[in-house]
């Protein structure tokens, strides 16, 4: 799935499908009610990343528009007792 922002962070999972792209935040909500469908245990995590963090990864008009901050989110499925870390994937 292509990197992408949707409409907002809050879209259902179907949404994201049917745009075809998504973001850390949309693309966990797809990935949550796949996993969740075929019964295997994931949780959602996240954390807020402050602009100035952000600074050298978005430059000029992009960097200026930014909001004083972002929640990046990520997912964990359990897996042999522990949990394990899925990052941001560009698949084929």
């Amino acid at each position: 799935m292509h990197f992408g922002y949707n409409c907002s962070d809050s879209v259902p999972a179907d949404r994201v499908f049917l745009d075809g792209y998504g973001q850390c935040n949309t693309k966990g909500t797809l990935f949550i009610a796949l996993l969740c469908a075929v019964g295997v245990p994931c949780r959602i995590r996240g954390f807020t990343i402050n602009k100035k963090l952000q600074k050298g990864a978005m430059t000029g008009f992009v960097y200026k528009s930014a909001p004083a901050s972002i929640l990046h989110s990520w997912l964990e499925v359990l897996f042999d007792y522990r949990h394990v870390v899925f990052a941001d994937m560009e698949l084929p």
